[in-house]
């Protein structure tokens, strides 16, 4: 009779335990899938980091006061909508700012900034927000040093 009992209560306690013991293998698994994505998305940021675009101007001469002042005004994203710039204020909606505000050189440049953000935006070289925000930092202080510090914050808060 007393082994009947323990058998009995063996049994029950392995039916109760079930879930719990299917419930953690699960959870085991899913922390491998996770830890292997998490790792390719690591080697993925890597590689993009060695693959920036390249640090080198073509040989322009821009007003970089107008560059400044420019980016300094953008209070949100900006998009290029062919003949303007596009971009939105909270406060006072959309604002379009015409290309012809710009001599030739000015506006290159401009395309050429905008250009790189929207790579920084494609492809992630890091593995937070604030890390890939940190490498669009750099990368622009180092390849326009004539961008003012507000331009280029401003451009990186910005950042989808």
């Amino acid at each position: 009779m007393d082994a009947l009992f323990f058998i009995s209560v063996g049994v029950a306690s392995a039916i109760m335990a079930e879930p719990f013991v299917r419930k953690r293998a699960a959870k085991k698994r899913r922390n491998k899938i996770c830890e292997k994505e998490r790792k390719e998305y690591r080697q993925r940021t890597e590689y993009n980091r060695s693959h920036m675009p390249s640090k080198e101007l073509p040989p322009l001469a821009p007003d970089w006061s107008v560059i400044n002042r420019f980016f300094e005004s953008i209070t949100f994203r900006l998009y290029d909508k062919g003949d303007v710039f596009d971009f939105f204020d909270y406060d006072k909606g959309s604002h379009k700012v015409p290309k012809t505000d710009f001599d030739s050189d000015t506006l290159e440049l401009i395309e050429i900034i905008c250009d790189d953000v929207r790579w920084f935006n494609t492809y992630p070289t890091g593995v937070s927000w604030s890390a890939c925000r940190d490498e669009l930092e750099s990368f622009l202080r180092e390849k326009y040093p004539r961008l003012s510090e507000k331009a280029a914050d401003r451009i990186c808060y910005f950042m989808r």
